[in-house]
C-alpha cells in the first residue's frame, strides 16, 4: 500500500534558516513544525542522551547527521541487545518507559524501539517525528482483495535529513528487530479454521452488503438479477409454448392423448413455481436474518461504534460552519491539524490545540481501534465540543454604563 503525507513546504538544506519565500506566516508555520519534531523532555532522560552520543561518536571519525540516524537504527535493529516482545514488562516504573526499556528490561514492540530511535536523533537535533500505520498484509484467498488486519500495525520513524546526494527529506527509519515480522506471520498461522472462515464472511459482508458501492451493487447484484430475471423469463415463455403445444390446436394430430398432454404441462408449471417460491422464500429469509447475520458477525459492534462517532459528525458540522471542509484525501488528524494551522494567525490556535488532538484521538480509537467510548470519554468529547464552540462564539457586546 502506499501513504500520502502532506509535508511542510521545505526549500533549501540549512535547518533551522529554511528559504521558503517571502511569506512570512509560511515561514513562521514551518519553524514551528519543525520546531515540534525536536522537542523532549529536559529531565529523566540524561542515560538516553548519553548513549546517543556514544553511538553517533562510536569508530572516532565524525559522521554527519544521515549517518548518526542509520547508526543508532542499526544498534537498535541488529545488536542483540534488543529482543522484540508484545509481553514486555516495566520493571522501574520510577524512571521514562523508554529509559526502562533501553537500560532495564531491553525488551518490547516497534513502539518501543521507535520511539527510543526518535527520542536519541532528536537529543542530536535531528528533526525526527513518529509515523503510524501498518506494515505487510495477506492476499484473501480466492480473491484480489490484499488485507491489512490489526497485527500489521507498526509504528516507524521519519527523519529529515540530508542524504548523500545533497537533497533534504523526509526518510524513514525503522528500528525494530526482524523478529516483529516473524511474529506478526505466526499469529495469523495460529489462527483456527472458525476463525478464518468467520474473517472471509466479514469480508464478504463488507465488501457486498454495507459498504457496497453503486457499481459495485451493480456489477454484483443488478447485473445478475436481471440476468436471472430473464433466464426465468425465458423458462416461463418455454413452458407456456410447450403447454401450448400440448393443448392447443397445433397439437390435435399428436398421437398422445389429451390427459397426458395436460399432465406435463400441469407437471412443468408446477415445477416453474415451485422453484421461484423457494427463491422467494430464500431472498425473505436473508432479509428478515440480516440484522441477525449482521450481529453475529460483529454488525452489532459497528452499530454501538456509529452511535458512539456522533459526537465528531457533530464536530465537523460545527466546522463546516466556520468555512473548514475536510477534503476527501485527508485524514481525521492532517484535517484538525489544519485547522490548527490556520488558527494561528488568529490567537485560537494555543487554546484549541488539546481539544483538537483528543477528538481526533478519540475518533481513531472508535473507528480503527474497535473500542467504544466510556462514559468518561464521552464527557470529555462533549467537553472539548464545548470549548471549540466557545472559541468560535461571536464577543458579546458589554453593557454601557449610565
Amino acid at each position: 500500500y502506499s501513504v500520502w503525507v502532506s509535508d511542510p513546504p521545505i526549500v533549501g538544506k540549512q535547518y533551522p534558516s529554511l528559504s521558503i519565500g517571502p511569506f512570512k506566516r509560511q515561514d513562521i508555520i514551518v519553524q514551528r513544525y519543525l520546531k515540534r519534531t525536536l522537542q523532549f523532555p529536559t529531565r529523566g532522560l540524561d542515560r538516553l542522551t548519553q548513549l546517543a552520543q556514544d553511538l553517533a561518536s562510536r569508530g572516532g571519525a565524525q559522521k554527519t547527521p544521515f549517518e548518526k540516524a542509520f547508526a543508532i537504527t542499526a544498534f537498535l535493529r541488529d545488536s542483540g541487545q534488543y529482543a522484540y516482545s508484545n509481553e514486555g514488562k516495566v520493571i522501574d516504573d520510577g524512571v521514562d518507559p523508554i529509559v526502562d526499556f533501553l537500560f532495564n528490561r531491553k525488551e518490547g514492540n516497534c513502539e518501543y524501539f521507535n520511539s527510543s530511535l526518535a527520542l536519541m536523533l532528536r537529543t542530536l537535533d535531528i528533526p525526527t517525528r513518529l509515523a503510524t500505520g501498518f506494515k505487510g498484509g495477506s492476499i484473501l484467498p480466492g480473491t484480489d482483495i490484499f488485507r491489512v488486519e490489526q497485527r500489521h500495525a507498526h509504528v516507524w520513524v521519519e527523519a529529515l535529513l540530508e542524504t548523500p546526494d545533497g537533497e533534504t527529506e523526509w526518510i524513514v527509519l525503522d528500528a525494530t528487530p526482524a523478529a516483529r515480522d516473524e511474529d506478526v506471520e505466526n499469529y495469523g498461522d495460529s489462527r483456527s479454521s472458525w476463525q478464518r472462515m468467520q474473517d472471509s464472511i466479514n469480508q464478504f459482508w463488507g465488501e457486498y452488503v454495507a459498504n457496497v458501492s453503486y457499481r459495485q451493487q451493480e456489477r454484483s447484484i443488478y447485473a445478475p438479477l436481471r440476468e436471472l430475471g430473464l433466464t426465468i423469463w425465458a423458462g416461463v415463455r418455454r413452458v407456456a409454448e410447450l403447454v401450448s403445444e400440448l393443448i392447443g390446436p397445433t397439437a390435435a394430430g399428436s398421437n398422445q392423448p389429451i390427459w397426458k398432454r395436460l399432465l406435463v404441462g400441469t407437471v412443468g408449471l408446477l415445477a416453474l413455481v415451485a422453484t421461484l417460491r423457494l427463491v422467494q422464500i430464500l431472498i425473505g429469509w436473508l432479509l428478515r436474518n440480516g440484522s441477525w447475520l449482521q450481529g453475529l458477525l460483529g454488525g452489532s459492534k459497528t452499530r454501538s461504534n456509529r452511535s458512539t462517532i456522533k459526537f465528531y459528525e457533530q464536530f465537523a458540522q460545527l466546522m463546516r460552519k466556520q468555512g473548514f471542509e475536510r477534503a476527501g484525501n485527508q485524514t481525521q488528524k492532517e484535517f484538525t491539524e489544519g485547522i490548527r494551522l490556520k488558527l494561528a494567525s488568529q490567537n485560537l490556535s494555543a487554546a484549541l490545540d488539546e481539544p483538537l488532538a483528543r477528538l481526533a484521538d478519540l475518533f481513531y480509537q472508535i473507528r480503527f481501534g474497535g473500542q467504544d467510548l466510556n462514559e468518561q470519554q464521552l464527557t470529555i468529547a462533549e467537553s472539548c465540543l464545548k470549548t471549540i464552540e466557545a472559541a468560535f462564539a461571536p464577543p458579546q457586546a458589554k453593557p454601557s454604563g449610565s
